[in-house]
């Protein structure tokens, strides 16, 4: 995590407070969300939300076996997916 404190800034401009906020330029294949004020401090959260695709190719070698159930696993947990099986 990347964090950075701004000091310094001036709190009042012709004797109005000044209310400070945060934006970010948009980031390709990433959702960004902005929370917290000026008093508590912000927090800005990009989410990556590319997507792939795994190609999966099953071979039948024992016709006694009817096993229709593939998985496609990532860091050892299973992911909803749709893999059509048909025989």
């Amino acid at each position: 995590m990347d964090g950075h404190i701004s000091t310094n800034l001036d709190k009042y401009n012709n004797g109005t407070e000044i209310v400070y906020t945060v934006t970010e330029e948009p980031i390709a294949n990433y959702d960004s969300v902005i929370t917290g004020d000026a008093a508590n401090g912000f927090t800005v959260t990009n989410t990556n939300t590319e997507k792939t695709a795994v190609d999966v190719t099953k071979t039948w070698w024992n016709t006694a076996c009817f096993c229709n159930k593939l998985a496609i696993r990532r860091w050892n947990r299973e992911r909803n997916c749709n893999i059509n099986s048909s025989r």
